[in-house]
């Protein structure tokens, strides 16, 4: 209760952010494809205002970028955007797990196990850890 989430990539529905409030949890959702930048720039406003987030969530997003360099991206966002000592969570789906990526209907999945990613967000998060599949890191 009373702390701010961040939602990296939540998409553009506010499920999360409703059941979040109801835990007293302010979410704030980013997402440069499913919200338009005035949301997107309120976001970080609100955060840079408020000391930035306590925690932040990224769920199924690192699994649906290609390259490398743009998730490491993905990753160093987060980490600028969480506060010291807060914590992000990375939830990754690992698709039909064959660690080969192709298209799909949606765009793109990597089908690689949450493990795969360790290694870059440890980049990052150096004390990150993997518990089942979601890897959990501490600023």
């Amino acid at each position: 209760p009373q702390t701010i989430n961040l939602d990296y990539g939540g998409g553009k529905y506010d499920r999360a952010t409703n059941f979040m409030k109801k835990k007293g949890v302010i979410n704030l959702v980013f997402d440069p494809f499913n919200r338009d930048q005035t949301h997107n720039q309120a976001v970080f406003d609100y955060l840079y205002k408020n000391g930035k987030a306590d925690t932040a969530t990224c769920n199924n997003v690192l699994n649906v970028i290609m390259e490398p360099d743009i998730r490491l991206d993905v990753i160093k966002h987060i980490k600028s955007l969480v506060k010291p000592g807060g914590v992000a969570y990375f939830l990754i789906h690992s698709g039909d797990k064959s660690g080969q990526g192709k298209k799909t209907s949606r765009g793109w999945q990597n089908n690689q196990i949450t493990s795969y990613y360790v290694p870059e967000v440890q980049s990052v998060f150096k004390n990150a850890k993997l518990i089942g599949n979601m890897i959990i890191a501490n600023n």
